[in-house]
């Protein structure tokens, strides 16, 4: 399953959140380990995303399915368009 990161890695300073993903570090580890199984990886999303507000859920749809089409978020081929890499 791809990562859900949505390249804005930036972490609330009171709940410790990706305000792009919804993902704690602990989530982030998570992810990364080869032992973590795609059902973890469904239902972790799911919890993510109750973290973040209607707005970010949209944006990070919005991103996450061109993710899954174009192989990068919209965030990172916008940077790239912009020659901010």
């Amino acid at each position: 399953m791809l990562s859900t990161c949505v390249s804005i890695c930036v972490n609330d300073p009171e709940t410790k959140h990706c305000l792009g993903c919804g993902r704690t570090m602990s989530d982030k580890k998570m992810w990364k380990d080869p032992n973590t199984t795609d059902d973890w990886k469904q239902t972790n999303t799911q919890e993510c995303l109750t973290r973040l507000t209607e707005k970010q859920v949209d944006y990070w749809k919005a991103s996450y399915n061109f993710k899954l089409v174009h192989g990068k978020s919209m965030h990172k081929y916008v940077k790239e368009l912009r020659n901010e890499t």
